[in-house]
């Protein structure tokens, strides 16, 4: 089991690293804007809808859920 270690460059790294900290902005964003929408709406808000109407992962509104915490159901 020779396992070959890869050193990342750091254009690569620091590209990596950019790309996650935007994928994180974005997704904290979409679930803020449903958040407000469901409020809005006065919808049941849990962690599921929020996943579902946002498009992003349970564990990534999981994740975020002190967005919408005051009104788990």
């Amino acid at each position: 089991h020779n396992v070959k270690h890869i050193k990342l460059s750091n254009k690569k790294s620091n590209a990596t690293k950019n790309a996650r900290e935007s994928k994180i902005k974005t997704s904290r964003e979409k679930i803020k804007s449903t958040y407000e929408r469901l409020k809005r709406e006065n919808k049941k808000i849990t962690i599921y809808s929020i996943r579902k109407e946002a498009k992003v992962a349970y564990a990534t509104a999981a994740k975020h859920k002190d967005i919408f915490e005051e009104d788990l159901v």
